[in-house]
């Protein structure tokens, strides 16, 4: 018979706990904060992780991580390109740079 897969979010606060304590212990306290930061991710995508019912649960939480962090990016991204469009826009108006150093101080 198989290996009976614990349950998810119990795994996630045993791994935190016991397996890398020490290992988070360790860290100097804005990489403890990140730690903390990657397992409440896991534990936000819980229906996910139930889904994967995987028995190294560390993967199904790293995955958690990673997805978080591209999530984020490709928001940076859309917000970078929307700036650019922007900037190229008032460019396209004829208003440059100075233009615009010049408008901030005369409001000051």
């Amino acid at each position: 018979m198989g290996r009976t897969v614990g349950p998810y979010s119990r795994n996630i606060q045993s791994l935190a706990d016991e397996r890398f304590g020490d290992f988070r212990r360790g860290l100097a306290r804005k990489h403890q904060e990140a730690f903390d930061d990657i397992m409440r991710t896991a534990k936000g995508h819980l229906a996910a992780g139930v889904m994967a019912s995987n028995p190294y649960s560390i993967e199904t939480i790293l995955l958690s991580s990673l997805i978080e962090v591209k999530t984020t990016l490709n928001d940076m991204d859309k917000k970078f390109a929307k700036l650019e469009a922007d900037i190229a826009s008032i460019r396209a108006r004829g208003i440059d740079h100075a233009d615009l150093d010049q408008t901030s101080t005369d409001s000051c």
